[in-house]
């Protein structure tokens, strides 16, 4: 009887030792996978803002694309370089442009600059043919 009550009496509750320890091995696969998570978040948010500046690159050229001839109220005339400009600067919480047109006869030579930060997120260049 003596062995029976022993055993009985082990099987009341969890000891400091084993929580503790459960604690620690539960921490030992817990730290990598919530750094992984953290990584991920990273590469989805920058992942989020280059798709941004994507479809805003994507919709000037379309928008250059659609015009009937070229807007120079819009984009100014650069005698330094001889390209037509269009320049929107970057706000704290929105995307700076520069658009920039080369003619070359009856081509234009569309090149779109999206920039964030000070630093240029996407280049996306596109053609059309032009006549006025």
């Amino acid at each position: 009887m003596n062995r029976k009550q022993s055993r009985e009496g082990n099987n009341r509750g969890i000891t400091l030792v084993e929580i503790i320890v459960t604690v620690a091995v539960a921490g030992i696969f817990i730290v990598p996978l919530m750094g992984m998570f953290v990584f991920a978040s990273g590469i989805n948010s920058r992942s989020h803002e280059e798709f941004k500046a994507v479809m805003l690159a994507q919709a000037y050229v379309e928008q250059l694309k659609a015009m009937d001839g070229l807007d120079r109220d819009k984009y100014m005339y650069n005698s330094l370089t001889g390209k037509y400009e269009l320049f929107v600067p970057e706000t704290e919480n929105d995307f700076g442009v520069e658009a920039v047109i080369c003619q070359e006869g009856i081509i234009c030579y569309i090149i779109i600059y999206i920039r964030h930060e000070g630093e240029t997120i996407c280049i996306l260049n596109g053609s059309r043919i032009l006549i006025e």
